[in-house]
């Protein structure tokens, strides 16, 4: 199961997940988070069907109910190898390279990235694809 929690405010928020249909009328919160470089997940539809695949998505291991309950999902965990990969680059001037990952997940640590102004690059072959962070 992914462990997700809804909050009111863009500032407390690791993605902004909408719909295809409230995207295209491009309303403040979207251009808001835009501007934010907060990821945008943008569901065709709002069914069931659509919201699981977004959670399939950001925790592929959602999909396997026997999985260890303290295992952290995938997506908290890349996060936040990410956010301590900006901190080491910044405190310690060596470039990271983080763990391989899906290409939305990798999109967000670029974004994670660019949020902190340091560069960033893409490597390896699918599986294997994987972020690095870079000193200025």
């Amino acid at each position: 199961m992914a462990n997700v929690e809804i909050v009111e405010n863009l500032k407390n928020a690791d993605i902004l997940v909408t719909s295809k249909r409230y995207y295209r009328h491009k309303p403040q919160k979207v251009k808001d988070a835009e501007s934010a470089n907060l990821p945008v997940y943008v569901l065709r539809t709002n069914t069931p069907g659509q919201i699981r695949q977004f959670l399939y998505t950001i925790s592929p291991t959602s999909r396997n109910h026997t999985e260890n309950k303290e295992k952290p999902d995938s997506l908290t965990e890349a996060l936040r190898e990410a956010q301590e990969a900006i901190g080491t680059v910044k405190n310690h001037g060596e470039d990271v390279e983080l763990s391989p990952q899906g290409s939305y997940i990798r999109r967000l640590q670029h974004l994670i990235a660019e949020r902190n102004e340091i560069p960033s690059s893409s490597s390896g072959k699918d599986p294997h694809r994987r972020v690095k962070f870079f000193r200025k």
